[in-house]
């Protein structure tokens, strides 16, 4: 390359030369031709493929061909090139811009990347923030309506089965006087409903089972025609009120034990017989259970319930299984019912392995049919209704702390007619059983737990921080709530068990006898 260093006058480059211009006279490389100034048209390509900077001093002039007098670059540096050299130092520079070009670009792209990465980021932290705030909030809700509904559900459970205990208790004591056989039977037929309504509420107020799927099935021995013959001495009196006939046909071959949940069979079977009786005007409710299917010590039965009632319409059947579905509109104004039964009898069905259906004729009557499967059974000693008074705890005192009166009753008669001699003070609240423990010493306290003026927890809180032997007492909760946070309380304030209302008689036994080991 050889230099010019002040151009006044025209230049004529060699053939194989071109002059290039490098400084501050121009807008970018010019190449010079016989004395006259030109962008060469050979670098139109590579003046298209990036801006000026990318090329540093090597610039190119991003402008169409144009003449321009040498005169005019004027004290313009200028050089003379070979041509060869000259492309190959551009193509080295271009070569270089292009891969300065995508690094740049590159650079950029990642600081936008990083940038937008920053702002998703931040966009996607604001919203996990937002979802845990909303879920804290809603959980706080949840935890908040879980307390209400176990508050509603105690509440519920205490107002249900203190009456029910009442109910279940005179029962029991009525059972253990002389009587003649038609009151004997009444009795009993009071009883079996009550045991089975009792099931039947706690499954309700229980509300954590239903909602988890969780309810049992129990797996035990039961007579069938006992079970059979419950339904109709709990219906029997309800079908002779409109003059129904109520029958009952059962296969001779079935086996008369069977293993299984007898309370279940009971629930379907009095749902579906008092669902007849109900929408039958006269005429006969007829329970058949036949033998399908003998195998393997096991056996398929199929029960129906028959009736000549109103029947339903076939577009109507669909939906009777639904809850709270009624065929028509106007049937709950009519027949009443909540439309629950025959929802529950197919969940209990389906539960226990089994299938159930309709057949009916409108105007003419239905069938409700299931099929189940069960176990042949062992033959077992039924339970009798007459209690034996014994003398093991002789002699033991108790105080019974309860503010109904008629709870007060049953719970004195049970103890009399279990233990002999057996001595039972009444409290009717945790302030006068705190005044009572005070006088005298107790074998045993039976605490209710939903008292007016001071409950069962608190009163037990006190005793167990008196002084001396009488903060040890034996105390256990007579409660009517069977909801576990409810019952867990019972533990946490210091009793030592805890028997629901209505309770088995035989069962409060076992238990005062077990807290009064030191007397067997």
């Amino acid at each position: 390359m050889r230099e010019v260093a002040s151009v006044m006058q025209p230049l004529t480059a060699k053939p194989d030369e071109l002059i290039i211009n490098i400084g501050d006279a121009g807008d970018g490389m010019y190449v010079i031709h016989s004395g006259k100034v030109k962008v060469h048209f050979e670098m139109l390509t590579v003046a298209q493929l990036g801006p000026r900077e990318v090329f540093g001093e090597m610039a190119i002039l991003e402008a169409a061909p144009r003449n321009m007098s040498i005169t005019a670059l004027e004290e313009t540096q200028l050089f003379f090139i070979n041509r060869t050299a000259f492309r190959s130092i551009v193509g080295e520079t271009i070569a270089k811009g292009i891969v300065n070009v995508l690094i740049s670009r590159i650079k950029g792209d990642n600081s936008r990347m990083i940038e937008e990465f920053k702002k998703r980021e931040k966009e996607l932290t604001d919203l996990v923030n937002l979802r845990t705030l909303e879920l804290q909030q809603k959980n706080e809700e949840l935890v908040k309506t879980q307390k209400y509904k176990e508050q509603f559900l105690a509440n519920m459970s205490h107002e249900i089965r203190t009456p029910m205990n009442a109910v279940v208790g005179m029962t029991n004591l009525l059972l253990n006087t002389t009587m003649n056989d038609q009151q004997t039977s009444y009795l009993r037929a009071i009883k079996h409903a009550s045991n089975n309504l009792l099931v039947i509420i706690n499954d309700i107020l229980d509300f954590s089972k239903i909602e988890a799927g969780k309810l049992e099935i129990e797996k035990t021995d039961f007579n069938l025609r006992q079970t059979i013959k419950g339904v109709l001495d709990t219906l029997r009196f309800k079908a002779e009120e409109k003059w129904l006939a109520l029958n009952v046909h059962v296969n001779p071959d079935i086996p008369e034990y069977l293993v299984g949940d007898p309370v279940r069979l009971n629930q379907i079977l009095v749902n579906l017989t008092g669902n007849g009786i109900k929408f039958t005007a006269q005429g006969s409710v007829t329970i058949h259970c036949k033998l399908l299917e003998k195998k393997n010590e096991e056996v398929k039965l199929h029960f129906s319930v028959e009736d000549t009632g109103i029947g339903i319409a076939a577009d109507k059947i669909d939906k009777l299984f639904q809850s709270f579905s009624q065929a028509e509109s106007d049937t709950t104004r009519k027949y009443g019912g909540t439309g629950l039964g025959l929802s529950i009898s197919k969940q209990l069905v389906e539960l226990q392995g089994g299938t159930i259906g309709i057949t009916s004729e409108y105007g003419k009557g239905t069938t409700f049919y299931f099929e189940l499967t069960y176990p042949i059974g062992k033959a077992k000693a039924e339970q009798e209704d007459k209690m034996e008074l014994s003398e093991k705890l002789k002699d033991l005192s108790v105080l019974l702390v309860d503010d109904d009166d008629y709870n007060q009753i049953v719970g004195k008669g049970t103890l009399e007619m279990l233990i002999k001699d057996v001595k039972v003070d009444i409290a009717s609240n945790g302030r006068e059983a705190l005044d009572m423990l005070a006088l005298k010493d107790y074998d045993i306290i039976l605490m209710d737990v939903q008292m007016p003026e001071m409950d069962g927890l608190e009163c037990t809180t006190r005793i167990r921080q008196l002084s001396g032997s009488k903060k040890d007492i034996k105390i256990m909760a007579m409660t009517a709530s069977v909801i576990k946070s409810q019952v867990d309380k019972c533990f946490a304030v210091g009793m030592n068990d805890y028997i629901s209302k209505p309770f088995v008689p035989q069962e409060l036994y076992d238990k005062i006898n077990k807290l009064s080991s030191k007397r067997n």
